[in-house]
């Protein structure tokens, strides 16, 4: 709950924590969600579920997107095993 029910209970600075994190959460799932397009239009065959797992791992492990985008440039040689076996740490 981000407002309080109470008008006693208001509390500026817990709203705006609540507010950041919500904000924060809402970035967090725009890069998940690139991520997944990303490697979905590299491996159609694969399952949805497995590359948003995938996708999940990838974004919570590896925090530079220069290692990201060298994942893909050079996918053929990184991407060996299906994708349900990979996770970030197989990657690097």
């Amino acid at each position: 709950m981000i407002f309080p029910v109470k008008f006693y209970q208001i509390d500026p600075l817990v709203i705006r924590e609540s507010l950041f994190k919500l904000y924060e959460e809402g970035i967090a799932r725009e890069d998940i969600a690139q991520l997944q397009l990303r490697i979905k239009s590299h491996f159609l065959d694969d399952s949805l579920e497995v590359i948003v797992q995938l996708a999940t791992d990838v974004f919570n492990n590896i925090h530079s997107q220069k290692t990201i985008d060298e994942f893909f440039k050079y996918k053929s040689h990184i991407f060996k095993e299906p994708l349900e076996n990979l996770n970030a740490e197989k990657l690097l």
